[in-house]
């Protein structure tokens, strides 16, 4: 237990932290959460352990004497418990004289804990697959753009605040073109933050036939010439930003769908005018809407896209958004048309040729930066299958092990079955249904339980409901065939009893 405790949790903290350079504690189990879990265990062990031993104590010696079963189960009444016993010493005597039939008679019988862990299982392995669906979910949605084929590779930002505006035009031509030039990569733009990187900026806006007293405000973003191709949102009106948005030219924006659905409603937004408040508050700076692009999430994989819209670099040098170090992107988007070994390495080379000062920090693939988005998520759901099939592991051991128990307290009325003319089917059938109504009661506890926990889940899934009836039958299905294995061995053990052996044993 201990081993596995601490390889569980260094396993449980590089998922939470996968990607990440720093780590802010250490993954070995501390000695106070080793005690306690000592402590759980051994009182779980005195109570499960004392409890047989008292309903055993209670049995009649006469009907020991008499030759009867030993392993007879305790049929009595429990008015008078036992003081001597160990069970008693620990816990207090009222309490088994106001609940005695409820505590000995139902949940300390042998069937009623199984069909108690049928039904925990049940709710458990409901609960994993429901967050593995909603996993699922979240890594295969639509997001905007294309994950295949591509890479980012981000920046030092403290690096890019070397160099002055005016220097920036001739490094952003270069950029592009220089990455191009190595093997592998069919397309390179750059950005202020990238898909799904977690970024976000967002500022107050005016909107061309809206009343300037309205507090409107969007996402944005700077983007280079053919960011659009490279990352994979279609231009679904208009054109994309490209080489002509440069100093000097009229200033222009691209909105994505949600934006122009949301200011614009049903009209066609190419051509209407959105601005900013200079910062001398001296009126807003306009910029004419020349396409529309479709939605992407930058951000929250779990909302719909935020109203957002595209600047291209170096149209203000004189940042009307108060915010100058918007002019220096932050990532490289980069289209590749085969695998590219040590992209790493030549990317740095590639931006170093262009100007030393351009620090490559991290690259990886698309893929990789949106799975990153779901650590937590993955490590839910791992820990949830975990104990889901933990519990299942347990229920189908003590089903086969009450099921076993009975066979070996039925041996001799079995052969009495067999030497009468009873087939081995009917045994196996007889044996096997005992096993089955367990589980039928387990299942009938468990799907209350399994509904109830997953709505109690429904704020942390994703496009899956709480009471997916898939799930739900997958699970009872998953249960029932373990059951049935677990039931079978058994109960196919009962069927080769020789009718002649099992007289004789008593």
């Amino acid at each position: 237990g201990l081993a596995i405790a601490y390889v569980g949790a260094r396993a449980i903290v590089e998922m939470t932290f996968a990607g990440a350079t720093f780590v802010p504690f250490d993954a070995a189990p501390s000695a106070t959460v080793v005690g306690f879990a000592f402590a759980v265990s051994l009182a779980t062990g005195m109570l499960f352990g004392a409890a047989p031993a008292v309903l055993a104590s209670r049995s009649d010696p006469i009907d020991a004497l008499r030759g009867a079963r030993a392993a007879t189960e305790f049929t009595g009444r429990i008015d008078a418990p036992d003081t001597d016993s160990v069970f008693f010493r620990v816990f207090p005597r009222p309490f088994f004289r106001v609940f005695p039939w409820l505590t000995f008679r139902v949940l300390l019988r042998p069937r009623a804990l199984v069909a108690l862990q049928v039904a925990l299982s049940l709710a458990l392995v409901v609960c994993a697959g429901l967050l593995a669906r909603s996993l699922q979910n979240l890594q295969r949605q639509d997001f905007g753009f294309r994950t295949e084929g591509r890479a980012i590779a981000d920046l030092a930002p403290s690096s890019l605040s070397a160099i002055a505006p005016d220097g920036l035009e001739p490094i952003y031509r270069r950029l592009p073109e220089r990455l191009k030039e190595i093997p592998g990569i069919a397309g390179a733009a750059f950005s202020l933050y990238s898909p799904m990187s977690g970024d976000n900026w967002s500022s107050r806006i005016t909107v061309d036939g809206r009343a300037t007293s309205e507090r409107l405000s969007a996402s944005w973003n700077r983007v280079s010439p053919h960011y659009f191709d490279v990352i994979g949102t279609p231009v679904l009106r208009g054109r994309a930003i490209d080489e002509r948005d440069r100093p000097g030219a009229p200033r222009v924006a691209v909105v994505n769908q949600t934006f122009a659905k949301r200011f614009f409603g049903e009209g066609d937004p190419i051509g209407r005018r959105i601005g900013f408040a200079g910062r001398d508050g001296s009126g807003p700076r306009v910029y004419e809407i020349v396409g529309v692009v479709g939605d992407a999430k930058y951000q929250d994989a779990r909302s719909p896209a935020y109203a957002t819209f595209f600047l291209p670099f170096l149209q203000d040098r004189d940042d009307p958004l108060s915010v100058p170090r918007s002019q220096y992107p932050h990532a490289i988007e980069l289209r590749l048309d085969r695998p590219v070994q040590s992209l790493e390495p030549a990317l740095r080379h590639a931006a170093a040729e262009v100007d030393r000062r351009l620090v490559v920090t991290t690259v990886m693939t698309m893929a990789r930066q949106v799975e990153l988005n779901f650590n937590i998520e993955r490590l839910i759901a791992r820990l949830a299958v975990v104990f889901g099939s933990t519990a299942l592991l347990l229920a189908c051991l003590g089903l086969y092990g009450v099921t076993a128990h009975s066979v070996s307290r039925r041996t001799r009325e079995i052969g009495i079955r067999m030497a009468v003319g009873a087939s081995r089917g009917r045994v196996v059938r007889t044996i096997l249904g005992g096993a089955l109504a367990q589980l039928a009661v387990g299942l009938a506890l468990g799907v209350p339980a399994a509904l109830a926990a997953g709505r109690l889940l429904q704020s942390t899934l994703f496009g899956v409901g709480s009471s997916d009836p898939t799930i739900l039958a997958g699970a009872a299905a998953v249960l029932a065939a373990c059951a049935l294995i677990a039931g079978f061995i058994p109960a196919r053990r009962a069927a080769t009893i020789d009718p002649m052996r099992a007289l004789r044993l008593e």
